[in-house]
């Protein structure tokens, strides 16, 4: 029994639908919040109807307030209804009536049972019609979310075979919920997981991407992999189990294990997005480059995300393991570090570099990060400097490519962040290259 349930955002549609004669439901993640007593606050809300997609756009494309947008849902009877400029994904009540795996064929029908019926998994067949304050729920998905299971509405091998993705939906939704996969159901993924071959690199992308961003997301290579479906997804990452133990490490952790354990404890702030694509990080930093971009274009992630994460797996074994670079080098160590770094990362995307480094590090713990982040600090461009090639002219090396030496060797030593003590450095670097020429 649920205690309280919110007014939803989207009442006034409801309110629109009710007049005119029409059932409609909230569905998916908000109920899902709502049965679980979460937040629902920015949560999507999903709306269900007997209207049918003509009756939808008749109802609210000239409606006041409201209006009707195009999506990529149309041809399976989902709409976009904005209200005030806010979209809700508006989906008439369907009946499947032709299923291979990918794709479904389907009819309208304005009974809203048979609706949750074709749903893939009990907490996702749970309806609440605002207007009667009423919770549909025919396959006891409120008793799943109470009990944190994922179980399948009716016959779990036939679901799978629906819709190939839902072996990856499966796991996806009990870490949402923070609960285990019903065993029947967990029984059918592993007979099938074969199958997921057949969905498109960008829906399992997306699945994927998903799951990594949950609180517990850091865990999903280990979920997946129990599964028998990481071989299918990531198969670099999977080939890593039992490879690269190392005698010395505590615990004798594989490169696998590794990963998983350094993605549970890299944290920053930002976005699910931003921890999807640090846990990524943190599965490959150890990787070859050619493995980690092999898994992430075999998913047709986006470049920019396979750009971010082949940096991280280019430099990350280069910081060293006990924290330190060896005393007496360690400043230029440090900046011949972050330079080499700097040579291949945007400058705008270098001080975030630099803390997902830190971050991944400082996650395997025995590390100072403060001499890196000091380090960091100072100019690592030529563009960031505050003094030039005019005052290199000014102190007496003559045109010609000794010029940009004297600026490239004054970014090696670390120059500091005011003018002065680079005009400072700037004058003892050219001091030495005059000593080095006359002695030659």
């Amino acid at each position: 029994m649920i205690t309280s349930i919110p007014s939803p955002l989207s009442l006034p549609i409801h309110q629109v639908f009710h007049g005119a004669g029409h059932q409609s439901v909230v569905v998916g993640g908000w109920m899902r919040h709502v049965g679980s007593e979460r937040d629902v606050n920015g949560t999507d809300e999903d709306i269900a109807t007997s209207a049918t997609p003509e009756q939808v756009r008749a109802l609210f494309a000239s409606r006041p307030s409201f209006a009707v947008a195009s999506n990529n849902g149309e041809s399976h009877g989902t709409q976009l209804v904005l209200l005030d400029g806010k979209p809700f994904e508006v989906s008439t009540f369907r009946r499947d009536v032709a299923c291979d795996g990918r794709h479904a064929k389907v009819v309208w029908t304005n009974d809203l049972v048979t609706d949750l019926s074709r749903r893939d998994f009990t907490c996702n067949a749970i309806a609440y019609d605002p207007i009667d304050d009423q919770v549909i729920d025919p396959f006891k998905g409120l008793a799943d979310l109470r009990r944190k299971v994922v179980r399948a509405v009716g016959d779990p091998y036939r679901r799978l075979q629906e819709d190939w993705l839902r072996l990856l939906r499966a796991p996806r939704m009990a870490m949402d919920i923070g609960g285990q996969v019903e065993s029947g159901l967990e029984r059918a993924i592993r007979q099938n997981a074969g199958e997921l071959s057949q969905v498109s690199a960008e829906r399992r992308r997306d699945e994927l991407l998903k799951m990594l961003g949950y609180a517990d997301g850091w865990y999903a290579p280990v979920t997946l992999a129990e599964l028998d479906l990481l071989c299918s997804l990531l198969p670099s990452l999977d080939s890593q189990r039992g490879h690269g133990l190392r005698s010395e490490h505590p615990h004798d952790l594989d490169l696998f294990e590794r990963g998983v354990m350094r993605a549970c404890g890299a944290r920053l702030a930002g976005s699910d997005q931003g921890q999807a694509r640090l846990r990524l990080m943190a599965y490959y930093a150890e990787m070859t480059l050619t493995s980690t971009a092999s898994d992430l274009r075999g998913l047709c992630c986006a470049n920019r995300l396979v750009d971010s994460v082949l940096r991280i797996a280019a430099f990350y074994r280069d910081i060293p393991r006990d924290g330190s670079w060896h005393a007496r080098s360690a400043p230029r160590d440090q900046r011949e570090f972050l330079l080499q770094v700097a040579r291949h990362t945007p400058e705008a995307k270098m001080a975030a570099v630099v803390e997902q480094l830190i971050s991944l590090r400082l996650a395997e713990g025995g590390f100072n990060p403060a001499p890196l982040r000091k380090a960091a600090r100072e100019p690592l461009y030529r563009g960031q400097l505050q003094v030039d090639g005019n005052d290199v002219l000014s102190l007496g090396i003559p045109p010609g490519p000794g010029v940009g030496r004297v600026l490239a060797s004054l970014l090696r030593v670390g120059p500091g962040a005011s003018r002065g003590s680079q005009l400072a450095q700037l004058s003892v670097l050219v001091k030495e290259a005059r000593n080095a020429s006359n002695s030659t």
